[in-house]
């Protein structure tokens, strides 16, 4: 994940105003222009009331403080809270942070006597909390002579983050309203039951033994006490622990970090530290060496130093009105623009790698193959059988089941299934024809999403779907379960990204039982009906039988109905959505770019009338026009945005010192190297003209990866291919498209999808044309 300062980067370089970013499916608002914040943070502060974080007050009490609060408590909260921070309290409190200094000198005088380092970070750690102890909650901590006492050491805890603490954090941006629902926890319990028991002995003891101090505690227990005077209600004790609880989370760890950052400055930049120690003794002298509030707030270089530590280092990097992470292209564009050949980005705590440089990208990918040659998808294949397929596998496995499968794709079995294309295609020139004669717009995404189901079907399981009579058939409707994410698949996603290794001791299922069952009963009784009926067809089902009588004949173990049904299944997934969004993004573009269209078309027909109305396969792979439009459709909008592998043995960067380790996730961001501007000017253009045979040559193939590169590229791309121009060349041949009234050529793309498509409906207007 590339920080929000990249985006930022990112839209400014653009001079846009403003942009917009996804956090998984979440859409997030980008401002950039200042004038703009200044209105959302200000002058239209009524539309921006709150930080957007949800929780649940009865379940989890220490998480309803100031920050998190809206609308009216939040107002009623910040009026009753905002006389603790007059200049006035601060003058009274402001000798507690004088005692809480002397501790801190002592003990560093003790250090520089042995001429030892120091780690300044936990130094101020210690001199915050005792401070936050002593001003919020009145109690003496020492953290400097006992580092372990109790208050210190559930600071740790708070600032320490989880597996759990991650999870909460990813559940409740997905689900704001989760925590309404379910008893979600974002303070763990052993931190909230240490400080609700911390402010209740507290105040009790104040209030028995009539004890005051000029601390936070105290003007709660005022403010209980005229409460009660007026017969108004008081605030509960979790209300005031949370507080005091936001109060600690506020004070400690951004005064620690902010005074760390700001010596660390001072320590590489002599001058500025000598002028700023000018100024302090000059105040020590005018006070006599007793520092007090006023002498302090008068130090106008101590103010500048400190306003520079916190412009460089501001301690919330981010200012949320509800509002996280730009997608792997904007990290791509980022490291681009700053010319770095590779860079690494986070998911929460995942290191990954991102190779820019294309010589690097290609020895990822294919010269150095051997330290990279998974994906790095887990799975339980005995829990999860249809999770063992070949995009999945690894090392052996994957080589033999490539070796296996790899005949299967062959052109001369892709000329036995053409036949299937053409004869699904008929049933959606006839649907066409029904909507064209009522002069009605359609939504073509819908219309290949049936077409290409019909293929998958009869190709791969040998079954006639006819979703176009039927759309609500059974494969047409699991077809749609198979890309419909839900909150379960991303939860899984982020289980098994974060530990990938879960799958093999959890019961973890990434593909839903409903499909699971589907899936494998259709493959049992394909399967058992062709042997019992000696049925041949020319698919991928066919391709298994004869696979399983050869091994039964040499002796050997076949493939088991698991295994064969894992296959069918990526076959499904890999032909129905990939040619079916690539298909409809060309449309979509043919309907905005006439020109190319008629071109097309011309081709479309002169093939036809080569073949007396029938195609071919050879006369469809021979379509040269063809290839350049759908190769700059799937450079435009490759269906794989990010190709990622995963490094399986330690791996040199070349022309470096840096090792990548076993295990570390790599992503290749195609979709930047595609609309990158180096290798495609004007790349949002499209421009078929780009992949001229001389033009192609002038590249190298890795500035175009649809379909990935080197060993690991995708095994059915011919098969894909074929699909959409046989699809394309019946439509064009008899439809001119057109936009649809409220299309529009700019697309959202769909955030939810693992495929890249676009989000809703893809409306065109078809035209029926005499042949």
């Amino acid at each position: 994940m590339m920080d929000m300062k990249a985006c930022y980067d990112t839209l400014r370089k653009r001079k846009e105003k403003f942009g917009g970013l996804y956090f998984f499916t979440e859409p997030i608002f980008m401002p950039v222009d200042i004038d703009l914040i200044k209105n959302i943070m200000s002058k239209d502060f009524a539309h921006f009331q709150g930080h957007g974080f949800t929780f649940n007050e009865k379940y989890d009490p220490l998480s309803a403080h100031l920050f998190n609060l809206e609308g009216e408590k939040w107002r009623n909260m910040r009026v009753k809270l905002s006389p603790t921070f007059t200049s006035g309290k601060m003058k009274y409190m402001f000798k507690t942070l004088l005692d809480c200094g002397g501790p801190m000198i002592d003990h560093l005088n003790g250090i520089c006597d042995k001429k030892e380092e120091v780690d300044i970070k936990e130094i101020l750690a210690c001199y915050t909390t005792d401070i936050i102890g002593s001003c919020a909650f009145g109690l003496e901590c020492n953290s400097f002579k006992d580092p372990d006492a109790e208050f210190r050491t559930n600071g740790r805890k708070v600032f320490t983050v989880s597996f759990r603490d991650l999870l909460v954090q990813f559940l409740v941006f997905w689900s704001p309203s989760l925590p309404k629902y379910l008893p979600i926890k974002q303070v763990r319990s052993e931190i909230e039951s240490f400080f609700i028991n911390a402010v209740r002995s507290i105040l009790d003891y104040r209030t028995t033994n009539k004890v005051k101090r000029n601390d936070f505690i105290q003007m709660f227990v005022e403010m209980q006490e005229k409460a009660k005077a007026e017969g108004a209600e008081g605030l509960t004790l979790n209300e005031i622990a949370a507080q005091a609880f936001v109060f600690f989370l506020a004070g400690f760890e951004t005064s620690s970090t902010t005074m760390t950052f700001c010596l660390h400055e001072l320590a590489f930049n002599q001058e500025v530290q000598d002028k700023l120690r000018k100024e302090i003794r000059e105040a020590y002298q005018k006070t006599d060496g007793q520092l007090n509030y006023d002498a302090i707030m008068g130090m106008k270089y101590m103010d500048m130093v400190l306003e520079e530590t916190l412009r460089k280092y501001p301690p919330v990097p981010i200012l949320n009105r509800r509002g996280l992470m730009m997608d792997m292209k904007a990290c791509y564009d980022t490291l681009r623009e700053r010319k770095e050949k590779f860079g690494g980005l986070y998911f929460f705590t995942e290191p990954i790698f991102m190779p820019v440089d294309i010589d690097l990208i290609k020895n990822i990918m294919s010269k150095d193959f051997a330290h990279f040659q998974g994906h790095g998808f887990t799975f339980n294949e005995k829990y999860d059988p249809l999770s063992a397929h070949l995009f999945n596998l690894e090392g052996e496995k994957w080589k033999n089941m490539r070796v296996k499968l790899s005949p299967t794709f062959t052109s001369g079995k892709m000329k036995y299934m053409f036949k299937t294309l053409l004869d699904c295609g008929g049933p959606m020139i006839d649907h066409l024809n029904g909507i064209c004669e009522k002069k009605e717009e359609v939504d073509i995404k819908e219309i290949l999403a049936c077409y290409t189901t019909d293929i998958i079907g009869s190709c791969a399981f040998g079954l006639e779907c006819n979703s176009f009579k039927d759309p609500d058939a059974e494969f047409r409707t699991n077809g749609r379960k198979a890309f419909t994410v839900s909150f379960r698949d991303l939860f899984i996603q982020f289980l098994v990204f974060w530990s990938p290794s879960l799958p093999k001791y959890l019961p973890i299922k990434q593909v839903k039982s409903e499909i699971e069952s589907f899936f494998i009963n259709a493959v049992r009784s394909i399967l058992d009906y062709r042997t019992t009926n000696k049925v041949k067809r020319n698919d991928f089902i066919q391709m298994f039988i004869e696979m399983q009588e050869k091994a039964k004949a040499e002796g050997e173990e076949g493939l088991t109905l698991n295994e064969i049904a894992a296959q069918a299944f990526v076959f499904f997934l890999a032909g129905f959505e990939t040619s079916s969004t690539t298909m409809t993004f060309c449309l979509h573009e043919l309907a905005f770019n006439q020109e190319i269209q008629d071109k097309l078309r011309k081709e479309v027909r002169d093939t036809y009338q080569k073949t007396d109305g029938q195609l071919n396969y050879d006369a469809i792979m021979g379509m040269k026009y063809m290839d350049m439009v759908l190769e700059e459709t799937l450079r435009k909008y490759p269906p794989v945005p990010i190709l990622n592998r995963v490094c399986s043995s330690d791996y040199k960067i070349p022309n470096t010192d840096i090792i990548l380790p076993t295990g570390t996730k790599v992503f290749i961001s195609s979709l930047g190297i595609h609309r990158n501007e180096e290798y495609y000017p004007d790349p949002m253009k499209f421009d078929p003209e780009r992949f001229t045979d001389e033009n192609k040559a002038s590249r190298s193939n890795y500035t175009w990866m649809p379909f990935g590169e080197g060993p690991r590229i995708c095994i059915g791309l011919r098969f894909g291919l074929m699909q959409a121009k046989t699809g394309l060349s019946m439509l064009l041949n008899n439809y001119r498209i057109l936009p649809g009234k409220n299309e529009t050529y700019d697309m959202e793309i769909d955030p939810q999808n693992f495929v890249l498509s676009k989000n809703g409906t893809v409306m065109l207007r078809l035209e029926k044309l005499s042949t």
